[in-house]
């Protein structure tokens, strides 16, 4: 079965074209995750602590301690762990 992957757009939810945001100690229990989807912008995330993983084009990625990830438009992703994270997310139309 062929699954069609969820497209979301920055634009249904700001007319600004970007939005900025924080999430501090974040936790599992935390976050309301999202099915594994696609976007139409960019996303940075700009992690200061903790540990998180993501999948990204149906593979894992861990990020450690600070570091950055940009999401491209189109590419699969989704959120699937965060153990004490501290990070800003910014999304941005292309």
């Amino acid at each position: 079965m062929n699954k069609v992957l969820p497209i979301f757009s920055l634009i249904s939810a700001t007319q600004r074209g970007w939005e900025i945001s924080n999430y501090q100690t974040l936790e599992n229990a935390d976050l309301i995750f999202k099915a594994l989807h696609r976007d139409d912008h960019y996303i940075f995330v700009f992690q200061q602590e903790g540990r998180s993983q993501i999948m990204l084009d149906f593979e894992t990625v861990e990020i450690n301690g600070a570091a950055i990830l940009c999401i491209l438009p189109g590419q699969a992703h989704q959120g699937i762990l965060a153990e004490h994270v501290d990070a800003w997310f910014f999304a941005v139309n292309k």
